[in-house]
């Protein structure tokens, strides 16, 4: 899962589903952007869901500016999550995120920028040529515009 700001909104529900669901032990990376840390909506929900899911979601908050902002002070991993800064991209999404497979569904929702860079207009299921998604080998298949 792939969202910044209010594009948590659908991932959260989609994590309720997916967490909330006896035997379902499907593994969730949620990979979220945001401007700040102070900016991190439902935070203290979704590092408990981190702890209570056994492994089973990793959490990846990335706060930043701009691609290449450092880290604000006392901005570190905790058990929770991870602590990364900048931007979602196409490093990020290869460090972290499950590698094209049949088996795989990335979601992806944010702001238009965002759609652009990683897989092309939510409008249009067809993933872009050339956007990062594209890039790292998903196909239309595998991803959800949100």
């Amino acid at each position: 899962m792939l969202c910044a700001g209010t594009g948590l909104t659908p991932m959260y529900q989609a994590l309720w589903k997916l967490l909330g669901t006896p035997g379902d032990d499907r593994q969730v990376v949620l990979m979220y952007g945001n401007k700040s840390v102070e900016d991190i909506l439902m935070k203290e929900e979704l590092n408990a869901w981190s702890k209570r899911a056994a492994g089973r979601l990793k959490l990846v908050h990335v706060v930043g500016m701009r691609p290449d902002d450092p880290a604000p002070e006392g901005w570190v991993d905790t058990p929770e999550y991870t602590a990364e800064t900048g931007w979602i991209d196409k490093a990020k999404i290869e460090k972290y995120c499950f590698p094209p497979a049949e088996d795989t569904l990335l979601f992806v929702c944010g702001l238009p920028p965002m759609y652009e860079a990683l897989c092309g207009p939510r409008t249009e299921k067809a993933i872009k040529e050339g956007s990062v998604l594209h890039q790292l080998g998903y196909t239309s298949d595998m991803v959800a515009k949100m």
